[in-house]
């Protein structure tokens, strides 16, 4: 199977199951039909586990995409049941299959999880077991990064280029929603998704399409304006963010003048928008947060003035106040919970777009939405810095394993917030990287690295 027919095959697998999964949340069904749905998703998985390991991979990596998506209106009673199970452990379990090695990062990333959770089981108050496996697939991310460079034969396939092709695709999912009548009016907006990871691929898409494609007169372009028209519906206020500081760091690295004339038009575009945007409306609501938080660098506001930024303070301030010495160095473990003892809470705006209304209705929180804070509750000073050490160290070696760029997006996918910037702003450094020097292509004998010069010709990595 040729390189270009396993990627396209890659996307267009991706984007079926991607439809079918939003349409099964809406079906009365939904139940049974999620897995009928896993189980055939786990069928292609065995067969080109065994016919091409590149497809494998990619579509493992797919998976996580894939079922990730849920419905566009949050915490919804459908939503509960399509955000882990134990389809995510299979999938895990079929990926160890093509490892050929483990690193002995494994053990102090293992020890770190048991020990903390262990405690609150026995002897503790924060463990909740029905929150135990959505938080033990937010770990198994890492796996990703621990086993880097330690597959039995590296992957032979443009995983940017697929994850671009995908983003092309996605309009055929909203003309579908469309007209099935499953989006939702939400503040004056029509809302096909919610979640980052949707978001994320369009952000993506959108970028290839700028820098890497530059086929601006094709359909390819038409499906990209119509992603940022969904966008603009969709977004969070944490993707402008992440476009702006995207766009900043390329043009340091860079230092093109287009880079920063697209750092200016997207500046441009926030002010236009918050002052044209109808009162009251989503895309007025997540700009304006923008234009906020952008203000407490002048001293107009503070944090407590944005709410986004004030409940991920208070988060940490709730956790901080509730631990001990031993739950500060080593954590909560994961299935674990706090509370708002000092009711730092009652002085920001909790809705259902911040908590889940049990969460707020009980005072027990699980979610937090800032990603160092989470691993800082459930693993502790010293588990952060293991986990820092573990991405760090893969990160390092982007530039010498092909293995490693399946597990960074894997790993970015998986988990949000800070830790998903730096691996989007990482991922899309690199690409630039490769496509500034012509491209640097694994190879598929030795496991190591050849030159190709010219950027016509035929490569692993179409940059």
């Amino acid at each position: 199977m040729g390189k270009v027919r396993s990627e396209s095959l890659v996307a267009v697998i991706g984007i079926f199951f991607f439809i079918l999964n939003y349409f099964i949340q809406h079906s009365e069904l939904a139940n049974i039909l999620f897995h009928f749905e896993n189980v055939l998703y786990l069928s292609l998985l065995v067969f080109f586990r065994i016919n091409n390991i590149s497809v494998f991979y990619t579509l493992s990596l797919f998976y996580f995409l894939i079922f990730h998506q849920y419905s566009a209106y949050p915490y919804s009673d459908t939503m509960v049941s399509f955000l882990s199970g134990p389809y995510k452990l299979v999938v895990s379990l079929l990926l160890l299959t093509a490892v050929r090695s483990v690193n002995l990062y494994i053990v102090p990333f293992v020890f770190m999880l048991i020990l903390p959770t262990l405690t609150q089981i026995t002897i503790g108050d924060f463990f909740r077991s029905k929150y135990f496996f959505n938080d033990l697939f937010f770990y198994i991310a890492a796996f990703a990064l621990l086993f880097s460079n330690r597959l039995i034969e590296p992957p032979k396939l443009d995983y940017f280029y697929i994850l671009y092709r995908f983003s092309t695709m996605l309009p055929i999912c909203y003309i579908l929603v469309y007209f099935g009548g499953l989006g939702y009016e939400l503040y004056g907006s029509y809302y096909f998704f919610y979640g980052h990871l949707v978001n994320f691929v369009i952000i993506f898409g959108a970028f290839y399409k700028l820098t890497i494609d530059k086929k601006y007169f094709s359909l390819s372009s038409v499906a990209i304006l119509i992603n940022l028209a969904v966008f603009l519906k969709t977004m969070q206020s944490a993707h402008l963010v992440l476009i702006i500081l995207t766009l900043c760091i390329s043009l340091l690295a860079y230092r093109k003048i287009v880079y920063l004339a697209y750092t200016l038009a997207i500046i441009v575009a926030v002010v236009f928008i918050y002052h044209a945007a109808p009162s009251g409306s989503w895309v007025k609501l997540k700009v304006g947060q923008v234009v906020k938080a952008s203000e407490i660098v002048s001293g107009s506001n503070t944090f407590s003035d944005v709410n986004s930024l004030g409940v991920r303070f208070a988060s940490l301030h709730a956790i901080s106040n509730e631990n001990t010495v031993f739950t500060t160095l080593f954590g909560r473990g994961i299935g674990s919970i706090y509370t708002d003892t000092e009711h730092v809470f009652s002085y920001l705006d909790l809705h259902e777009f911040t908590f889940p209304k049990d969460e707020v209705d009980s005072g027990e929180f699980h979610l937090v939405h800032e990603t160092l804070v989470r691993i800082f509750m459930q693993v502790g000073i010293i588990g952060l810095i293991v986990t820092m050490l573990i991405v760090f160290s893969a990160l390092r070696k982007i530039e010498t394993s092909v293995c490693t760029y399946l597990s960074v997006i894997f790993f970015v996918f998986l988990w949000m917030s800070s830790v998903q910037f730096c691996g989007f702003i990482t991922i899309w450094v690199f690409l630039m990287l490769k496509a500034e020097n012509h491209t640097v292509t694994p190879s598929v004998a030795n496991n190591g690295y050849n030159k190709v010069y010219g950027k016509n010709n035929e490569t692993l990595l179409r940059v």
